[in-house]
């Protein structure tokens, strides 16, 4: 019976093992040959920050303005040196992704070591945790998917990287010194980066390393163990990161909200609207709108509340509660305050939903547990048919892309610099291999007002024979004519896609530069 046991176990962790490589293989492979319509606007700007600091010899350019996060450990400071060896800085950003993916699955791994002993479930926990983000997040068409975590990870991998180490660190009586180390140093780098690190992993260990001393002073236990010092350490070092990221000389505009006083019905609306955001990472994507998505979160929430209830005694617990914990402080934050929330900002959930599901397979029946098993590796096929092979389908449709058309006639007209509003023209520009520079006004319905961060300090100074503008629809040409006329500029119409709902215009000055204004260096 033991025999037949240990090959049953061999065999399901060999299946894992093929399973986990064919995603590692496949967001490898698109990262390596990934097409312009996979990037967003903070990837492009990424991908020319990584050049910028190989090029200066420094994470911190003199002509690159910041926005709310500075980097220190995050993917584009690891481009950077990828970049010094290859010198194509979008390959050097998809090599770095890669590493950056595998390290995310490691840390997450080594964390689960702490809660599962065997490799089975830790294994089932990483297929689970890839699963829900590529079917959930729709790799093809959003950045809340693989390009949160894996694809393009530019925006939270060192922060899930960090969360997990730490996490994994407080949660094993004693941990490696130089991994509690190593923690640190991350939790002091990514405090210089930004707070989110004190949101998603800090907070969340203060609060529950408080519950815990409450809890050991009611049974009348000893109050101060080891993961008490490890929280110590862990938010030391990330406030002295905080305290050393404000004191750094650079360009950087903030835009984090401040703390809401309001009325309790306007808390009320905004812990809504945080919840719908949550809801779009665990529900599909295709969905048109959040609210039909509230079901599906409620119902997780329910599953979430009876997981821990059962569990509650078992040493995974302490887990869950974290997650949970880090969960509820991002909830906290969008809540009470102004500032501007975000689906990604929510990632932690992925994690904990993979955690319970594991949790949830690893103590059922022998029976239920295989029934289970069987559900997981099932559902690898048939999210790698709705959501890897399309990503690999419009790698190799490039015909189909009209942003190779739009970067070789304006190549052609000899155009160095476009630009447009936000989440637009960066694709022509990685179309051309960044032979062409982009820049970026907000919103559609206000052309020309420069977004004046997460850009080089020269992006709107171009010459305007150099220049184009893209439109995406004949509204915001209307606009864009009329507030150039404001500026006593006419514009000419150089190239259209109507097809496409594409219009490139020229005019005689530089619009951006004429409604620029950049913050102070100071």
């Amino acid at each position: 019976m033991k025999i037949e046991k240990k090959r049953y176990d061999s065999f399901v962790c060999g299946l894992c093992w093929a399973i986990i490589l064919c995603y590692v293989c496949a967001f490898c492979y698109i990262n390596l040959v990934v097409t312009p319509q996979f990037y967003c606007t903070d990837m492009y700007e990424d991908v020319i920050l990584s050049a910028e600091m190989w090029k200066g010899k420094t994470i911190f350019p003199s002509n690159w303005v910041f926005g709310n996060q500075v980097y220190v450990v995050a993917t584009p400071v690891l481009a950077a040196f990828v970049y010094g060896l290859t010198g194509n800085a979008l390959l050097s950003m998809g090599i770095a992704s890669s590493i950056m993916a595998i390290l995310v699955l490691l840390s997450f791994e080594w964390m689960l070591r702490t809660v599962f002993s065997r490799l089975r479930d830790r294994l089932v926990a990483v297929i689970v945790l890839i699963t829900m983000i590529a079917f959930f997040g729709d790799a093809v068409e959003f950045v809340n998917g693989w390009q949160l975590l894996f694809t393009l990870c530019t925006f939270y991998a060192c922060y899930a990287i960090t969360t997990f180490l730490a996490f994994g660190c407080y949660l094993r009586k004693e941990p490696p010194r130089s991994m509690v180390a190593l923690t640190a140093l991350l939790c002091f780098a990514t405090g210089i980066q930004s707070l989110r690190q004190t949101a998603i992993t800090i907070l969340p260990m203060i609060a529950m390393e408080l519950l815990c001393i409450f809890w050991r002073a009611y049974k009348k236990e000893k109050l101060v163990t080891e993961a008490f010092w490890l929280t110590l350490v862990f938010t030391v070092a990330n406030l002295l990161g905080v305290v050393a990221g404000k004191s750094i000389p650079v360009a950087q505009q903030h835009i984090y909200g401040t703390v809401n006083f309001a009325s309790i019905r306007e808390y009320l609306t905004r812990f809504y609207e945080n919840l719908k955001l949550i809801s779009v990472l665990v529900a599909i994507r295709r969905f048109k709108y959040s609210t039909w998505k509230m079901p599906i979160l409620l119902v997780g929430v329910v599953f979430g509340t009876v997981c821990v209830w059962r569990y509650r005694k078992e040493k995974e617990a302490a887990l869950l509660y974290l997650m949970i914990l880090s969960l509820l402080a991002i909830l906290g934050i969008g809540t009470i305050t102004k500032m501007e929330m975000r689906e990604i900002y929510y990632f932690m959930i992925y994690p904990l939903a993979a955690c319970m599901i594991t949790l949830l397979v690893s103590k059922s029946s022998p029976k239920m547990e295989a029934v289970l098993l069987g559900a997981v590796i099932v559902a690898f096929p048939v999210c790698w048919h709705i959501d890897v092979m399309p990503s690999f389908e419009q790698i190799h449709d490039r015909e189909q892309d009209i942003s190779y058309q739009v970067y070789e006639d304006l190549r052609d007209s000899g155009i160095a610099t476009m630009y447009s509003s936000w989440n637009r023209c960066e694709k022509v520009a990685i179309a051309g291999n960044l032979e062409i520079n982009a820049g970026f006004w907000d919103r559609e319905d206000e052309p020309f007002n420069p977004i004046p961060y997460l850009c080089k300090t020269d992006t709107f100074n171009a010459t305007p024979e150099k220049v184009a503008y893209l439109f995406y629809s004949p509204e915001e040409v209307d606009l864009a004519i009329e507030k150039a006329q404001q500026a006593g500029v006419t514009m000419t119409l150089l190239y259209e896609y109507p097809e496409h709902g594409m219009y490139v215009y020229t005019a005689p000055i530089n619009l951006m530069e004429y409604y620029l204004t950049f913050p102070s260096n100071e």
